[in-house]
């Protein structure tokens, strides 16, 4: 291993600790609520704070006009969907089941 370590590799590494320790401290989160609500507060917040990143760097906030029912469509049916199917699937099933599958979900979606 290198000696230096780049601010990038880090990043990608605390993405991996961070994605991997998701779905145990989920279970704990879906004894109290429903998924779809808890879906919906997580991306609020998500989104929330993306869009004051974007404010704060000076970017565009809004993507073109014509981008917007793709996107909310994407977001509302795949990523909305899926994490609706992972935390109800925690409800019924342990930490480790929910692990395997979602590891899979980059083989089987793969165009």
């Amino acid at each position: 291993m290198p000696k230096n370590i780049s601010a990038a590799t880090l990043m990608v590494l605390s993405a991996c600790i961070i994605w991997g320790a998701q779905p145990m401290f989920v279970t704990f989160v879906v004894r109290e609520f429903d998924p779809i609500p808890l879906v919906s507060i997580r991306y609020f917040t998500v989104g929330v704070v993306l869009l004051a990143a974007l404010a704060y760097s000076g970017e565009k906030l809004l993507p073109p006009r014509k981008a917007w029912l793709p996107l909310f469509l994407m977001g509302v049916l795949s990523v909305g969907g899926n994490n609706v199917a992972q935390f109800t699937g925690l409800q019924y099933s342990t930490v480790a089941n929910l692990t395997i599958i979602a590891s899979l979900t980059p083989a089987v979606t793969d165009s």
